[in-house]
């Protein structure tokens, strides 16, 4: 009985023949076989071995002292009929087959869960280690500190900025020196410039140089000297903590006032602070280094000033417009004034404010014309750096369109009782290309003209009608010198 117990261990496993042995039991307990019929070892018997075994009838002995003929012995009864093996054996095989199709789904949970824990350790071993925040008074945001202390931080940098610039030999505006592109000569005979690793790091050996020259040279100009030294100086380290003390004094007193009061040195001259605040600018460095590195670069980032300045100057045109839009919605009845002014101007329908002489250029045929447009003297037209700016009206705007905006912007200027001064802008009727953006709203379909429609199959309008204004209003607002045009914006035909 034994070794069919062991033999049946090493075929089905433990667990496996322990759910068996389960089962049976839980069967017996509900009466699905006699509990007499069978033993516990048995109940744990592989079916087929069972089978073998020859079927045991029990009966009931006699006394010892009763004769063999005694009526008292009882003939060999049958037991009572009970459920079959191979009906028992279709029980626990059923339960077997439920037991390994839920290990097969527990497997497959393991599975994706081991999957998911992979990729979670994959992705937080990419994230990097987050720096610490240095301690020192210029790591703190502007908002943070008081207003002597802003004062002190921006002249730390103007004073760390300058000493670095020289240190390369970088004039603002020029070009950053760098390898292969080396500074002009010094006039003077001191030491030569450094040249610093701009494809390298910041902590790279000639970059951590540079930042440690100018610091020394910082701190050796600015620094308090009572303030220089520790009381321990066979360290060799700075300890600007610590004041000296009392009674001890410089060897040299300082004959003009400190540029950074006594008060602040100990903090924003540190060691600590001062290569923070190079780190920074030679950040901006590189930056400069890398716009400068190609001739395309040059030119792209002469664009994005270019037109960036240009669109800054459309996007304060349509906030000076809006006041003179009111107005006008006031003197016509329109109801909804502030709709009124948000419907009629954007900032992609201003035009363009350009200058010939912008960007460095010099151009004196139109200089010659928009002094004489603008009506200035001989004397004025002499002076090439007076600003003066060109309005160039939308290329697909109807003129009548662009005589409301003048009649905007004088409405503004006569209802305003202050007037800052601001450069002029003289229109001398030359039409600007550039289309709105298309993420922008798109014009009203009264206000482009149908020839450039025509020829623009492309460009998109709006074909509904602004919500304040009536067929008869937009239909007059599209002729040129139409009657709500102001008469010092009318055009001599």
């Amino acid at each position: 009985m034994t070794s069919d117990v062991r033999n049946h261990l090493k075929r089905m496993g433990s667990a496996e023949l322990l759910k068996m042995v389960q089962l049976a039991k839980k069967a017996k307990a509900n009466g699905e076989w006699n509990s007499e019929s069978e033993s516990e070892d048995e109940l744990a018997l592989d079916p087929s071995l069972k089978a073998q075994q020859p079927s045991i009838v029990r009966t009931s002995l006699a006394p010892r002292d009763a004769p063999l003929n005694s009526p008292t012995v009882p003939e060999c009864l049958p037991l009572p009929s009970t459920q079959s093996n191979d009906d028992r054996w279709e029980i626990v095989a059923a339960q077997h087959a439920e037991v390994v199709q839920d290990n097969a789904d527990l497997r497959r949970r393991l599975l994706c869960l081991e999957q998911w824990k992979a990729a979670l350790e994959e992705h937080l071993g990419k994230k990097t280690k987050i720096a610490a925040k240095p301690n020192c008074p210029s790591s703190l945001p502007d908002s943070e500190l008081k207003p002597k202390e802003l004062a002190v931080s921006r002249l730390v940098r103007d004073l760390m900025r300058t000493q670095m610039y020289d240190s390369v030999g970088y004039i603002a505006g020029k070009q950053m020196p760098g390898p292969g592109r080396p500074a002009l000569p010094r006039e003077d005979s001191e030491k030569a410039y450094f040249v610093a690793d701009w494809e390298g790091t910041k902590g790279s050996r000639p970059n951590q140089q540079l930042i440690q020259h100018a610091v020394r040279l910082v701190r050796q100009a600015h620094l308090d000297l009572r303030l220089e030294r520790s009381e321990k100086p066979a360290s060799g380290q700075d300890d600007f903590n610590k004041l000296p003390a009392d009674g001890e004094e410089s060897d040299t007193e300082p004959e003009e006032p400190p540029l950074i009061e006594p008060r602040y040195q100990v903090a924003w001259l540190s060691t600590e602070n001062l290569m923070y605040v190079g780190g920074k600018i030679w950040n901006s460095m590189k930056q400069v280094w890398t716009n400068q590195s190609s001739e395309a670069s040059q030119m792209r980032a002469a664009y994005w000033g270019s037109n960036a300045r240009r669109a800054q100057r459309r996007l304060a045109r349509a906030d000076r417009l809006q006041d003179g839009a009111k107005d006008f919605a006031k003197a016509n009845g329109i109801r909804d004034i502030e709709r009124f002014s948000k419907q009629m101007l954007h900032m992609d329908w201003m035009g363009d404010l350009d200058s010939c002489d912008e960007d460095g250029e010099r151009n004196d045929e139109w200089w010659a014309c928009i002094t004489e447009k603008a009506g200035l003297t001989p004397e004025q037209r002499e002076d090439r750096q007076l600003p003066l700016w060109e309005w160039k009206r939308p290329a697909w705007m109807k003129e009548g369109i662009w005589q409301l905006y003048a009649t905007f912007n004088h409405l503004r200027w006569v209802g305003n009782r202050a007037h800052p001064i601001s450069t002029p802008s003289i229109d001398l009727g030359r039409e600007s290309h550039r289309r709105p953006n298309p993420k922008a709203p798109k014009p009203w379909a009264f206000m482009v003209k149908e020839a450039y429609l025509a020829a623009h199959h492309d460009f998109q309008v709006c074909q509904s009608i602004p919500d304040d204004l009536t067929e008869e209003m937009m239909c007059e607002l599209g002729r040129t010198n139409n009657r709500f045009i102001h008469e010092k914006c009318l055009s001599q035909v």
